[in-house]
């Protein structure tokens, strides 16, 4: 199960006034350009209006950008209920194998991409192992953590979570 990410929404809903918002402002500039002043020069109301077209158009860049930054946070995996307590990604099935370029992270070993800096963000996989090191200290992680662990930490102890038999 995964805990569900509302701002997503909300930056659609965002997106969406910019866009209602970018309409009212052509609207307005219409209206300037149909209009004449009262000593009937019809440029000097519509010179006052010029600038007009131009923020709508950067309203309407301001509406696609929170729709690519709602499509960005959508298409990242959200968090477990349970999630591994490392602050950086990995691959689930090989542990520390990944490279990041571009915003986009994939595995050195298996090719598997993700359209997002795994490594960047916090991991979102499961906890399923409880890792303790050669200090003491422990952390319950994923099963990509746990391989990691296997193979980098000298002393590591890597051991199912109690709640979890199925490992």
């Amino acid at each position: 199960m995964t805990v569900p990410i509302p701002a997503v929404d909300q930056l659609r809903s965002f997106a969406a006034s910019a866009e209602d918002l970018a309409s009212a402002v052509l609207s307005a500039y219409e209206s300037f350009r149909n209009t004449s002043d009262q000593d009937g020069d019809p440029n000097s109301v519509r010179m006052q209006a010029f600038r007009l077209p131009h923020a709508a158009g950067e309203i309407l860049q301001a509406a696609e950008d929170l729709r690519v930054a709602a499509n960005y946070v959508d298409g990242i995996p959200q968090f477990a209920t349970n999630p591994c307590e490392f602050p950086w990604g990995v691959c689930p099935e090989h542990g520390a194998s990944l490279v990041s370029s571009g915003g986009c992270t994939w595995c050195r070993t298996c090719r598997r991409a993700w359209n997002y800096p795994r490594l960047a963000l916090p991991c979102r996989e499961a906890a399923r192992w409880l890792l303790t090191d050669q200090a003491g200290d422990t952390r319950h992680v994923c099963d990509g953590h746990a391989t990691a662990a296997r193979a980098q930490l000298i002393g590591a102890h890597v051991v199912p979570l109690p709640d979890r038999e199925d490992v």
